[in-house]
């Protein structure tokens, strides 16, 4: 579901570690930037750039 709201595919961090505890998905999750966002700031930055 975390993965989701951020816009990653989910099982995305679902990354075997000898402790399988979610805390580190979480964690990783909390600390990242939703993809949609950051492809919408991105176009707005390459559209600045090019001058439009």
């Amino acid at each position: 579901e975390c993965e989701r709201l951020q816009g990653f595919p989910v099982g995305y961090t679902d990354v075997p570690w000898r402790s399988s505890s979610p805390r580190h998905r979480y964690k990783a999750l909390g600390n990242s930037m939703p993809v949609p966002v950051m492809r919408w700031i991105g176009k707005r930055i390459q559209r600045a750039l090019q001058g439009g």
